[in-house]
């Protein structure tokens, strides 16, 4: 069975898009195979470092950092064991899905709380961003969710959080991952367990 680490940073780190190349995690935190990393930090991602094609061409005429965030907690998810587009938004679909459902477990007023896809919104601010893609040797996410509401262009209207009432970001991460892990790994030993036609 395929082993997921998960590993949380206490540095902060500024997500700026480089941290979605393949092996990142290999290379920050020497962990070799499928993991979840997570961290906190401010987002900044520059027109030239974004992969949704649509986001560039609607952003580009509007500012050279489209995607920010003055304070955020970041997951980078990194699988090996496919290539396939389809899986990876599939799994970043499941992964929004696993955070708007920690965080509605943890707010009140949480009828509030919406999501759309992979986006996560409250009182239709957005809370959260995303993205999949994949490489040659693995797929990658990014969810990025606000964790303060203020370094979003001007816009955007988005809300953090702190704003929402969640203020233990670290355990917030640390459900998120580990539900996240479970639901992959359960679906692999559910394959393994069924007799095929």
């Amino acid at each position: 069975m395929r082993k997921i680490e998960v590993r949380h940073l206490e540095e902060k780190i500024r997500y700026d898009g480089t941290q979605i190349r393949p092996l990142w995690a290999f290379e920050k935190t020497h962990i070799q195979g499928d993991s979840i990393i997570t961290f906190m930090g401010p987002m900044n991602v520059k027109i030239d470092e974004m992969l949704d094609q649509k986001d560039i061409i609607n952003e580009s005429d509007k500012t050279n950092t489209p995607i920010s965030s003055d304070l955020s907690l970041h997951f980078i998810v990194e699988h090996f064991d496919t290539h396939s587009p389809k899986v990876a938004f599939l799994r970043q679909r499941i992964l929004t899905y696993i955070a708007f459902e920690v965080i509605k477990k943890n707010i009140e007023g949480n009828s509030n709380l919406k999501r759309e896809f992979s986006d996560i919104y409250y009182e239709n601010k957005k809370l959260s961003v995303s993205i999949a893609s994949v490489s040659p040797t693995c797929m990658k996410i990014h969810l990025g969710i606000n964790i303060e509401s203020t370094g979003a262009p001007n816009y955007v209207k988005i809300i953090g959080l702190k704003e929402i009432g969640i203020s233990d970001y670290k355990k917030i991460a640390k459900k998120i991952s580990d539900q996240y892990k479970d639901e992959i790994i359960r679906i692999e030993e559910d394959i393994c367990k069924i007799k095929h036609l």
